[in-house]
Formats: C-alpha cells, structure tokens, sequence
C-alpha cells in the first residue's frame, strides 16, 4: 500500500469516528431547556364517557419561549380519595 492510501483510509475513519461520536452525544446535549431555564407549561385533562374504555382529552399549552418536549403519564386513582 502506499501513502497516499493510508491516508485517504485513515481520514475515512476520522470522518466515521467523528459521525458515530456526534450520533452518539447530540441527542445527550440537546435537552429543550437550559440550565438557567424553567418550563413553563399548563396542563389540563378531562375523561369522557363511563364504563372499562374512557376517552382522554389532555392539552398542554407551552407558556415558555422554549420548545418544550415531554410525555404524559395518567394514573389511575380511586374516585373516594381523600
């Protein structure tokens, strides 16, 4: 092999090292919100209908300037709580 062609095959895995390694750690940085931040969101949900299948309507309004990305987690609780 030549030179020529040991360094075109090593700036190849330089550019492969260098995708896995921002594949791997963007997704880590990229978080919706900075440190000096705070989510700012309002959240109301309302069921319909009665019986085993009941429908969920939940609406999040984002009152921030930043994106905001989150998931929903309902909890079934009993309806004679305290």
């Amino acid at each position: 092999m030549s030179s020529r062609q040991l360094l075109g095959g090593a700036a190849i895995l330089v550019v492969l090292a260098t995708v896995l390694w921002y594949l791997v750690t963007a997704p880590s940085r990229v978080d919706g919100a900075g440190p000096d931040t705070t989510p700012q969101i309002a959240l109301t949900g309302t069921a319909t209908g009665t019986g085993t299948w009941v429908r969920y309507l939940v609406t999040v309004k984002n009152l921030a300037d930043g994106d905001f990305d989150g998931d929903v987690l309902l909890i079934d609780q009993p309806e004679d709580r305290d």
